[in-house]
C-alpha cells in the first residue's frame, strides 16, 4: 500500500502527523510512506496535513490511527 502525507512548512498539525506516521509505519515492511509539501504536490490539496492511501484522500488535520489500522487490515485481508 502506498500513503503520501502532505505538509506544509510551518504548520504544527503537520510536524505531529509526520512524526506521529513516521514512528507508526517505521516497522510495517509492506507500506510504501512518502511525506511532500503541499507545492509540490500531484493533488490540489487545500487542507493540510492530508494523508492520501492510493492516491485518495484518506484523512485530514490529526490522524485517527485507529481508522488507519481498519484501512490497512481491511485492505490486507
Amino acid at each position: 500500500m502506498k500513503f503520501d502525507l502532505v505538509i506544509t512548512e510551518n504548520c504544527s498539525a503537520c510536524k505531529r502527523a509526520e512524526e506521529l506516521l513516521t514512528n507508526y509505519f517505521m516497522d510495517k515492511k509492506s507500506i510504501s510512506f512518502t511525506i511532500s509539501l503541499q507545492r509540490n504536490s500531484e493533488k490540489n490539496i487545500a487542507i493540510v496535513p492530508a494523508l492520501l492511501v492510493e492516491g485518495k484522500l484518506f484523512a485530514y488535520g490529526d490522524i485517527d490511527l485507529q481508522k488507519l489500522d481498519v484501512k490497512i487490515h481491511g485492505a490486507l485481508n
